[in-house]
């Protein structure tokens, strides 16, 4: 956010204007960052922390998309192997392998 702040409009009305909206911008940033400290710190305590784990090893997921993903899909086991490879390998999301998956 600090380069949003640093940005310098020529017009003096639009300069305002940007001033006037990066307050809100960073009170959201705050509002999002204590939340997701607090997610984080709950997820241990809940039946998806395994599949939140798991989800994070996946390559541009982070906990509050696999505790979003987690509460989203719920039980993981209904979903059969091929149907699990066939997932994955259309999202482009990553390999998997189906059977290791499992066994962690």
């Amino acid at each position: 956010m600090l380069w949003f702040a640093r940005v310098d409009v020529s017009q003096s009305r639009a300069q305002a204007t940007l001033s006037d909206y990066v307050g809100p911008v960073e009170a959201l940033e705050l509002r999002r960052g204590t939340l997701e400290t607090a997610i984080t710190a709950l997820v241990p305590a809940t039946p998806r922390e395994q599949a939140v784990a798991r989800l994070r090893c996946l390559r541009g997921i982070d906990t509050l998309s696999a505790v979003g993903l987690a509460v989203e899909i719920g039980d993981f086991e209904r979903f059969h192997a091929p149907a699990a490879e066939a997932v994955a390998g259309k999202t482009h999301l990553a390999s998997v392998d189906y059977k290791r998956w499992r066994a962690t």
